[in-house]
């Protein structure tokens, strides 16, 4: 927390106060002869002898040199993109899609970035507003400027705001993605431990002394059941996450063949009774996956310890469920983000009242819009970070996920189904 600080707030400054010293060239002519040759009503002019022509001179020199500095910095530059270019069609590097650093999805060349357009252009209006007054009204602008002293003091809380801002951001979308995915590998793994586990071959004839058949073919059943409360269990899950709503998927999870929850209780009418008339179709499966293990445990298909675990497991269930239905309901508070919000406007409204003093009028607008950017480009990249599952193509594909988790389930079915073809329930 501290890093993101400090490196927001160095940020920042460099913004407020030393983003208008990034180009003193074009300017060795004026400052020299501003410092020399002084027009004023009031004070006349003023010259320094020797002194001045030296300055002047070097002036004019520089001003002969300026040209071919622009050019070596354009072609420096040139370059850079060339070479990102050439690597990106000629070289391995270039064909793996994570290492296309400059043109991939997550290069700075990407057009897919996070930017608001409206806010963007809104604070450019006030750079187009300088570059004009300084390039056809130069007298005016001892008016118009404004200390550059005023963004380095609005820096510090601007740094603040948004270092906390970002990283609490970015900590809702990990936490909600490793929640999803134990989610999952939790369903997986007590899906293959009640498929391998239970009888014909394992689990009832070590767990309890000759078995009848009653129970052995209960305990049959309730695995059955146990396979199809679990593969609906997830699709719930994604339906109560989602709201049901097909339409706000990301392009990752429209391309799913996804199919209802319910089919998955199609051969238990109870259960599919019991989700119809329920609200929370998860929390009827959870108690009935509950029932199912305590079930087990009372003929002894499993043992105390081993249905420890499965309780536990299932409250593990529950709990990163309510996480990540936390992380839908409860947004970021509302004063925070748009006292950052507003700081950020202020902030990049009025940059240019302190570039002028110091920066030609064609530059005005291009650093202007490039500290826009990159300052709510910020805050756009955490508004959508904090709202993890969406429509958007950087949320989570959590019907994709938990489509991939429902396939493993069902290839658990599978194996189970198998075993007792192959071998005879119980023994009497």
């Amino acid at each position: 927390q501290a890093f993101a600080a400090a490196a927001a707030m160095a940020l920042s400054r460099a913004a407020g106060s030393a983003v208008s010293r990034l180009l003193p060239a074009p300017l060795l002519l004026e400052a020299p002869l501003l410092s020399t040759r002084v027009p004023s009503r009031r004070f006349g002019t003023q010259l320094q002898g020797r002194k001045s022509k030296r300055v002047i001179f070097h002036g004019v020199a520089d001003a002969k040199e300026l040209p071919y500095l622009k050019a070596a910095v354009a072609g420096s530059l040139a370059g850079v993109v060339g070479l990102a270019w050439l690597s990106y069609k000629f070289l391995e590097v270039g064909k793996d899609e994570g290492e296309r650093v400059w043109f991939g999805k997550r290069g700075p060349f990407s057009t897919d970035r996070a930017c608001v357009v409206l806010p963007v252009c809104a604070c450019i209006g006030s750079g187009i507003v300088m570059a004009t007054a300084k390039k056809f009204r130069p007298r005016l602008m001892a008016s118009l400027w404004v200390p550059a002293l005023v963004h380095d003091i609005m820096g510090l809380p601007l740094a603040i705001l948004l270092a906390f801002r970002f990283q609490d951001s970015y900590e809702r979308w990990w936490n909600s993605r490793c929640r999803v995915e134990e989610m999952t590998s939790d369903v997986v793994l007590l899906a293959s431990a009640t498929a391998l586990s239970l009888p014909p071959r394992e689990g009832m004839g070590t767990l309890t002394v000759g078995p009848s058949q009653e129970a052995a073919n209960e305990a049959s059943r309730i695995r059955a059941r146990l396979l199809a409360l679990y593969e609906a269990y997830l699709g719930f899950v994604e339906m109560r996450i989602h709201g049901g709503d097909s339409d706000g998927l990301n392009r990752d999870d429209t391309g799913v063949l996804w199919l209802h929850p319910k089919v998955a209780l199609k051969d238990f009418p109870e259960d599919l009774a019991g989700v119809t008339a329920v609200s929370d179709p998860t929390l009827w499966c959870t108690s009935a996956i509950d029932a199912c293990f305590l079930r087990l445990e009372g003929i002894g298909a499993i043992t105390g310890d081993w249905a420890a675990s499965l309780y536990s497991s299932l409250a593990r269930l529950e709990k990163n469920v309510g996480q990540c239905m936390m992380v839908i309901t409860q947004k970021s508070p509302a004063p925070f983000v748009v006292h950052l919000r507003s700081i950020l406007i202020i902030f990049c409204f009025f940059l240019p009242f302190s570039l002028a003093q110091k920066v030609q009028p064609h530059l005005i607008i291009p650093i202007q819009a490039a500290v826009s950017v990159a300052f709510i480009g910020t805050e756009c990249c955490c508004r959508e970070m904090e709202n993890p599952f969406g429509s958007d193509d950087d949320d989570i594909p959590l019907r994709r996920l938990m489509h991939k988790a429902m396939q493993l389930v069902r290839h658990a079915k599978t194996a189970a189904a198998f075993e007792m073809s192959c071998e005879p329930v119980g023994t009497s």
